[in-house]
């Protein structure tokens, strides 16, 4: 495993938690009725997270995919 594979799996996780923790703040905010910041927003913020959780993951498939031609 690369520098570079280690730094994608490390950025994926990352992210994916990130995302676990806002919606979970997301949701502890929802049922408390208490909003620091509108609910749009985190869920704007979310779904970048989620955006680049995708493109994170097209690199990784790409980089496997490169392993196997080599």
């Amino acid at each position: 495993m690369t520098d570079r594979d280690k730094a994608c799996g490390r950025l994926l996780e990352s992210l994916e938690d990130a995302i676990s923790i806002l919606e979970k703040g997301k949701e502890a905010c929802a049922l408390d009725d208490w909003e620091i910041f509108p609910i749009e927003e985190v869920e704007e913020i979310i779904e970048q997270l989620r955006d680049m959780t995708e493109r994170v993951n097209v690199e990784i498939a790409e980089m496997e995919d490169e392993d196997e031609v080599e």
